[in-house]
């Protein structure tokens, strides 16, 4: 493999301490991301303090606003 791109494996070699620093950062900023979601619950998280979701909300996913977006058919219809 290093034969056949030799200016590709150069270029990975000459800046793999950035690199390693980058993969460092993802896997500190995706951990913090799980400590985060699993501090708040999900209802809290969507809700919009017992108002119920917002008329744009409703709109878009057709719902009538039955289908909570904590659930996995209302992340679904807001993907």
């Amino acid at each position: 493999m290093k034969t056949r791109w030799p200016l590709l494996w150069l270029a990975l070699h000459r800046r793999r301490r950035m690199l390693v620093a980058l993969m460092v950062g993802m896997v500190a900023f995706e951990a913090l991301i799980v400590v985060v979601a699993n501090t708040i619950e999900p209802g809290q998280l969507f809700s919009a303090g017992g108002k119920g979701p917002p008329s744009a909300y409703r709109a878009f996913s057709g719902s009538g606003g039955d289908v909570s977006i904590a659930s996995y058919p209302g992340l679904l219809g807001a993907g």
